[in-house]
């Protein structure tokens, strides 16, 4: 496979972990209708969207900042070989350890008033969502897991 094979099946698997990150983050904070209009229970800034096209601003944000987040952690494993276990345990760990250190990074800078945002630890505007953010980062991190664990395969079947 050529040069131009690779980087389209990267840009494939780059989109395919992108639209899992939008769905894993709408499966953990869903957009409920009820008798008096949409609310929404993921979102940045000091009211709510109402509207649809301004409801998924901070999905499609976040997801790509997991996918920014989880493809740069995966090349840095990926610069070193190893096995296809250690392969995949590093990759694993490594990406949930960013997305950690990221989702704490986001309440910092919401508990200190640098922006308005959902809070994973803190309680100050929303009750805390630790249990919904671990929702996200955990099935994100053995996706990349799984994708380290292809490319590595793929390496060595070259």
């Amino acid at each position: 496979m050529g040069h131009r094979g690779r980087m389209l099946i990267g840009l494939v698997a780059i989109l395919a972990y992108w639209s899992c990150a939008i769905y894993f983050l709408d499966r953990a904070f869903p957009v409920f209708e009820d008798g008096y209009g949409t609310m929404v229970s993921f979102y940045w800034g000091t009211r709510q969207p109402g509207a649809y096209p301004e409801i998924g601003y901070a999905y499609f944000v976040a997801a790509s900042i997991f996918v920014l987040l989880g493809c740069g952690t995966l090349w840095l494993v990926g610069l070193r070989h190893r096995g296809p276990l250690r392969t995949f345990l590093a990759s694993w760990a490594a990406t949930l350890f960013v997305f950690c250190f990221a989702v704490a990074v986001s309440d910092a800078g919401t508990k200190y008033h640098i922006w308005t945002g959902p809070t994973a630890l803190w309680t100050d505007r929303t009750p805390a969502s630790y249990p919904r953010f671990l929702a996200v980062i955990v099935p994100l991190s053995l996706v990349a897991g799984l994708l380290a664990l292809a490319r590595d395969l793929a390496r060595s079947t070259r």
